[in-house]
């Protein structure tokens, strides 16, 4: 549930029905009354999070938990004030699926956070663990998040599912597999390294390719 200031009323999207499920209906509050506004969108889940991003001026959610035995969702979605939009691109970063997560938006820094939550998972043997986090996520255009630039912590590699702190780039590229993605944030300080495969990095303006030669102009 979320403010929407721009259309002046309370949204309300999904959570735990009882008996009848998990939900998926969408509903505003005005100071009076609720309205159900929308009955189609997001997958049906509980446990998700939700903030307006005032720069934007929609309500964006993300994760959860869904209707399948341990669904952990990492989906991102916004509500303009008529329907719902999946952004696809949200979670290319590594953002792994959480539930029971806070979000609220900084207007100084014009960003969405995402802090903490739980993940869960089966192990090889069927047993489900699970982990408590306290990672913090900012969200960057075009509709990604970021692990937040904590102090110490210059670059994170991606293996598909987890990223892990580095204090320096040597520590992060000598842990990285091949292939891997390398995101930066600001405040990375210049290392002269010897590279002997090849990995991506993610910067402000784009991926860039190290471990191979410049392209020539």
């Amino acid at each position: 549930m979320a403010y929407d200031p721009l259309r002046r009323v309370t949204v309300l999207f999904g959570g735990n029905g009882g008996w009848d499920g998990l939900l998926n209906d969408t509903w505003t509050w005005d100071g009076t009354n609720w309205t159900q506004v929308a009955t189609e969108g997001p997958p049906r889940r509980d446990d998700h999070a939700m903030a307006f991003d005032e720069r934007r001026g929609v309500i964006v959610m993300f994760g959860g938990v869904g209707e399948g035995a341990n669904e952990y969702l990492s989906d991102t979605w916004e509500w303009d004030g008529t329907s719902w939009t999946l952004v696809p691109a949200a979670n290319t970063l590594g953002i792994v699926p959480i539930r029971s997560h806070s979000m609220w938006y900084e207007p100084g820094q014009q960003r969405l956070m995402i802090y903490g939550g739980t993940y869960s998972a089966f192990t090889p043997g069927g047993i489900i663990y699970h982990v408590v986090l306290d990672d913090m996520f900012e969200a960057r255009p075009p509709g990604r998040w970021i692990d937040f630039n904590f102090v110490g912590q210059p670059a994170w590699p991606e293996n598909g599912t987890f990223q892990w702190p580095f204090n320096t780039l040597a520590e992060a590229v000598a842990a990285a597999d091949p292939g891997c993605t390398l995101i930066f944030k600001q405040g990375v300080s210049a290392e002269s390294l010897t590279l002997s495969k090849t990995l991506t990095l993610e910067a402000y303006n784009g991926p860039v390719t190290i471990g191979q030669p410049a392209p020539i102009p």
